[in-house]
């Protein structure tokens, strides 16, 4: 029984140092660039699909 105690709480470790890490590297990923870009944000190159055009004057004021 000890065995499977000690063998559950490390897959769970295991899982949990995983699944931080997953996590931390779009945060990650957003440090780097805005600090390897001194803050600079750059225009968005992204279109929206035709089906979405009609919430497209709503996201016109946040480009600025």
């Amino acid at each position: 029984m000890a065995a499977t105690a000690y063998n559950s709480k490390s897959k769970l470790t295991r899982d949990l140092s995983i699944s931080l890490f997953l996590y931390a590297l779009p945060v990650l990923a957003i440090f780097l660039y805005f600090k390897l870009t001194n803050g600079v944000i750059a225009q968005s190159h992204i279109a929206l699909p035709s089906f979405l055009e009609f919430i497209k004057p709503a996201f016109e004021n946040i480009r600025t």
